[in-house]
C-alpha cells in the first residue's frame, strides 16, 4: 500500500517493539499494584487473628478500622485510575489471542510459523490467567478481615 521507505519501516518497527514493552510493563505494574494491595489486606487480617486471642482496647480496634479503611480507600482510588490501563491491556491481550489463534488454524502442515504462533498464544493465554490471578488476590484477601471480625468474641464488642 506505501512505497518502500527505509524510515517508515524502521518507525513502524520502533513502534512495534516499544507497543509490546509497554504491554508486559503494564502487566508488570498491574500485578505489583495488586500484589501491595493484597498483601496490606494479609497484614490487617494477620493482625486480626492475633486480636482473637486477647482482650484488646477500643484503641487498638479503632487503629484497625482506620487502617483497613485506609487500605479501602487506596484500593478504590488504584481501581478508579487504573480500570481502563486494565481494560486496555486485556483487550489487546484478547486480540492478539484471537490473532495467534487464527494463524494456528491456517496452515494445514506443521511449520515453524505454526509453532510460533501455537507457542506465542500458549505463553500469552498462561501471562493472562497469571495476571487474573494476580488481581483477583486483591479480592480474596480483603473479604479475609471480614471472617476474623465475625469471629471476635461479645466480650470484646465496642463502638469501634
Amino acid at each position: 500500500m506505501f512505497p518502500y521507505s527505509a524510515f517508515l519501516g524502521i518507525l513502524c518497527q520502533l513502534n512495534y517493539i516499544f507497543t509490546y514493552y509497554r504491554m508486559v510493563y503494564i502487566e508488570l505494574l498491574m500485578s505489583m499494584f495488586s500484589s501491595f494491595l493484597s498483601l496490606r489486606f494479609k497484614q490487617i487480617t494477620e493482625r486480626l487473628n492475633l486480636a482473637l486471642e486477647k482482650k484488646k482496647d477500643m484503641d487498638f480496634w479503632r487503629e484497625i478500622r482506620e487502617d483497613y479503611d485506609k487500605v479501602c480507600i487506596l484500593c478504590r482510588t488504584a481501581d478508579d485510575q487504573i480500570s481502563n490501563v486494565i481494560f486496555s491491556s486485556f483487550a489487546s491481550n484478547l486480540l492478539l489471542m484471537l490473532a495467534y489463534l487464527r494463524n494456528c488454524t491456517i496452515f494445514d502442515e506443521m511449520n515453524l510459523q505454526k509453532i510460533y504462533n501455537v507457542s506465542a498464544f500458549i505463553i500469552l493465554l498462561i501471562r493472562c490467567l497469571v495476571m487474573l490471578l494476580y488481581v483477583s488476590w486483591v479480592n480474596d484477601e480483603s473479604k479475609e478481615p471480614a471472617f476474623a471480625l465475625n469471629s471476635v468474641s461479645s466480650a470484646q464488642y465496642n463502638s469501634e
